[in-house]
């Protein structure tokens, strides 16, 4: 049985903490699990952001949950890949009691990992390092296990209505730039103590600008970002990087 997958003399890899994930790493240290819900339409949403990434709302609350969850997939792992994990381990998908739509990676330990399995009933620990409780699960016996949400088509998903990633790749002889105007513009705050992270700032452009154009986000099939989050250390200015953007307006773009 594993009560821990850490070693003791060794630090894993930790997240960058934040203002705007600050209460999600921390919570831990009241024993609670907390994450932002959208106050518009009810639904969990994780990894933070500024606005609600189904109906796009900036009415975001921090609420506690109870830490309680069901496995949704697992895997053991038996490979040494870092000096700060004691393999083997399992590694799980846990949907969230409040909102099955919404899982965390993460692993689950009191347990024996070839014992861990899908369906599993489990409830949230922390591992405490440095400023960081990350959230692990262990078996919680008093509940029994349940189907998992994956495949259920009762259990609403953040990904349903988003369409296969397909790519249009142009032929040499196309010109992109004779087929493109500029039929909208968009701009966020604009100031040095915003308070603000800058995707959400990126965000608040973006729909000003498919406002602007008469358009909606199921409209948006392309994205494209200057300078995005890789140079930020190089000239100190942000515009939050593609991914996270994708993320957050849930599109899918094919260029």
């Amino acid at each position: 049985m594993s009560t821990s997958i850490h070693a003791a003399d060794v630090d894993p890899p930790l997240p960058q903490v934040t203002p705007w994930n600050a209460f999600y790493w921390t919570a831990g240290a009241e024993g609670v699990l907390r994450m932002q819900r959208c106050s518009a339409c009810g639904r969990l949403q994780h990894p933070p952001a500024s606005r609600c990434a189904l109906c796009k709302s900036v009415s975001i609350e921090i609420v506690d949950l109870s830490g309680k969850g069901t496995v949704e997939a697992v895997t053991v792992n038996s490979q040494h890949w870092h000096p700060a994990f004691v393999e083997p381990y399992a590694v799980a998908i846990v949907a969230l009691d409040e909102d099955r739509a919404v899982r965390l990676t993460t692993n689950v330990i009191n347990v024996g990992p070839d014992d861990v399995a899908i369906g599993m009933a489990v409830r949230v620990v922390f591992h405490h390092v440095s400023d960081v409780w990350l959230p692990l699960f262990e078996p919680d016996s008093d509940r029994s296990p349940r189907e998992p949400a994956l495949g259920d088509v009762h259990v609403p998903s953040h990904d349903a209505e988003r369409a296969p990633r397909t790519f249009n790749v142009p032929r040499l002889q196309d010109k992109f730039e004779r087929n493109v105007v500029i039929s909208g513009i968009g701009m966020s705050q604009v100031g040095r103590r915003l308070g603000r992270d800058p995707l959400g700032l990126m965000v608040d452009a973006c729909l000003a600008a498919v406002d602007d154009a008469g358009l909606t986000i199921a409209d948006i099939d392309g994205l494209s970002s200057y300078p995005g989050a890789a140079l930020f250390a190089l000239n100190g200015s942000n515009g939050g990087g593609l991914f996270p953007l994708e993320e957050t307006l849930r599109v899918r773009p094919v260029w």
